[in-house]
Parts: C-alpha cells; structure tokens; sequence
C-alpha cells in the first residue's frame, strides 16, 4: 500500500467511519450513572448467540472502503457474560476473525469496550495469549491509532464500589501493559463534579495518570442515565415546538438536580466548576484539551442490542466540525449544540460552547 493508502486504513475519522456493534446489554458493574442502567439484565443464551451470529453477518458483509475501525460493546467485557461454553468460543472466534481483517489490511483498528474491574477475566487473556503467538494486531509505528484497543473506564466517583474493583483494574491495567505491549489501552473520564473538585486540588494529574497506566485518555461530559432519562417521544415537538421545548428544557434542569441528591454526590458539575476545569487543562495539560468530548472519536453506525422485544436497534451518528446529530436525539441548545452538553447542575448552558470560547481565549 502506498502512504495515501496507509493513512486512509489507520487514521480514525479521517476518510472512513466507525462501525459500531453492542453485543448485548450485560456489565455487572451497575453503575447508578450509566445509561445501562434499566436495561442492565442478563442477557438469555439464545439472545446472545442471535446477537453474535447477527454480528458475524455483517462483518463479513461490511464495506470496508467505507469503515476502517470496528469497535465492540457488551456493554462490557470479561464479566462473566459467556453463559455456556459455545458463546464465548463464538465471541472469540468472531474476534479472531476481526484480527484477520487487520492483517489483511481491511480495517485499522478495533475498539474493545472492558470494565476491568473483576479478578478473573473470564476470556481476555485468552484472546490476548492468541493474538500475541500469532502476532496478531501488531499497531502500525507510524500511524499510533492503528492496532487493538481496549476501552475501559476510570471515575473518582461511582466507578468503583469497592477498593477490591480499585486495586482489580489497577492489576490488569498494569498487567497487559507488562505482557502484551502491543495492547493499546484507552481510558474514558466524565468529567463530574466529583472529578473537577479532585483535579482542581491537584489530588489527580492527567499527565501522570496517562504515562502510569499506559493510556491515552477521552473525556466525557455527564449524562443523563436511564433513571432520569428526558425523552424527546414525550413532548409534541411536532404540533408545538416552542412550548416542548420550554418544557424539555425544564425537566432536563430538574432531572440534573434529581440526580445529584439521588447519586450522593456531584455527578453535574456547576457551570464556574466547570471552566476553571477547562482553564486548568489548557495552561497545564494543553495536550488533552482535544480530548475533551470531542464528537470525532464516537463511532458513525452503532448497532444496539436491548433486552427488549427490538433486535439491532441501529442509530447513524452524523458528524461534522460542529456537532454530531442522529435519527433518534436531535433536540438542539439555542446555540444549536445538541443538548446532551448542557451538562451543569446550575443552568442548561452548553459547555461545549465553553470549551469553544477559553479555546478562543487562552
């Protein structure tokens, strides 16, 4: 391949997308702010090998002059999810494929979405031992977003509900750098209340956190969860957009507020909290300010799989320098930002609009 060729396969969100397939609606962190939430039951085995099968069929019917990057959710891997002994042989025969398709040069990199959070991990080293014999995933020197990445996440707050779940990821954080070098590892942060109050008192430095662990790092604004989700489907936007939209608004503020006394602690930040965050970050760590809830590294065509009477629910991302829109949550901010970055406790301001205006500034 010539290098055009080459930076067309490995660069992410630079010519072709990201397909994106949850496999099913399993992670026994049960996280309070997660939007699994609800929905988090275990999965039945013929659901999950539907899902698998359903998968496998459109991998291998994928046009991959259109997508270079594969990326799995589970919604978590490794915790114990394999039900019988022929799920988890298919996960991993399935994930042996997607290897096969980064050696032949079809696809640059896959994204594996992994907790961590347990002792055993039941089939991720297994599947690593694999790929390190048959050298496997081997990431391009040149091009750092190329390879297997695992995608887990790291909280000051609500992540893990035990210093054992702690000191787990810790372990294998640690223990793949150490044995499969050729992993690449990224880690997601939401940015709540909790986390800007521990940064802003220098209790956590991003720099320093990223080398120790062998990671690159990607922010997350804080959501509403399933439990105080706010509905589009509820109001008539239709008949009357400006009165749904009032209203929208208002719940949204008071769901934000709901859910801050229901989780105990500041999962919203207040809107000053916030920038002094983002001033912090960018005279400090500058190098992970475009980091920050930057829509370029979500996926393009996510395929959900709820345990629910729908199967493969799929939602298309639209992306462009300014935001990102799609079929099912398109409910804009007056600065036409989509609302899901209203994310303070105190206002329905947009903090992307923030980031874009001490981006501006500094």
């Amino acid at each position: 391949m010539n290098e055009q060729e080459l930076k067309d396969l490995y660069l992410n969100n630079y010519k072709r997308k990201t397909f994106q397939w949850e496999l099913w609606s399993f992670c026994n962190q049960k996280c309070v702010f997660c939007y699994l939430g609800a929905d988090n039951k275990d999965t039945r085995e013929e659901r999950q090998m539907k899902s698998l099968t359903d998968f496998e069929k459109s991998i291998d019917n994928l046009d991959y002059t259109l997508y270079n990057n594969i990326s799995i959710i589970g919604g978590e891997f490794f915790q114990g999810e394999f039900h019988t002994p022929e799920i988890k042989e298919k996960f991993l025969s399935i994930m042996k494929k997607i290897g096969q398709l980064y050696e032949d040069k079809k696809i640059g990199s896959c994204w594996l979405t992994c907790t961590l959070t347990r002792k055993e991990q039941d089939g991720l080293y297994d599947l690593l031992d694999y790929f390190k014999k048959n050298k496997i995933f081997i990431p391009n020197k040149k091009y750092t977003a190329s390879g297997l990445w695992l995608c887990t996440s790291y909280d000051t707050k609500g992540r893990f509900h035990t210093q054992e779940q702690k000191d787990n990821w810790n372990y294998h954080m640690l223990n793949i750098h150490k044995y499969y070098k050729f992993v690449k590892v990224n880690t997601t942060i939401i940015l709540t209340g909790h986390f800007i109050n521990e940064y802003l008192n220098n209790k956590i430095h991003l720099g320093k956190f990223s080398k120790k662990y062998n990671t690159t790092l990607f922010f997350k604004q804080p959501g509403l969860g399933t439990q105080f989700e706010v509905r589009k489907s509820d109001f008539d936007f239709i008949n009357d957009l400006e009165k749904s939209l009032i209203k929208y608004k208002e719940k949204w503020l008071i769901n934000k507020r709901k859910a801050n006394k229901f989780y105990k602690f500041n999962f919203f930040p207040a809107q000053e909290e916030f920038k002094k965050l983002l001033i912090k970050i960018k005279a400090e760590e500058p190098e992970f300010y475009n980091r920050l809830f930057n829509i370029r590294y979500r996926a393009d065509e996510v395929h959900r799989n709820r345990n629910e009477a729908q199967n493969d629910r799929t939602d298309i991302r639209f992306k462009n320098a300014f935001n990102e829109t799609n079929e099912t949550n398109n409910v804009l901010n007056n600065c036409k930002h989509l609302f899901s970055y209203a994310c303070y406790a105190d206002n329905n301001n947009c903090c992307m609009c923030d980031k874009n205006n001490i981006d501006e500034l500094c």
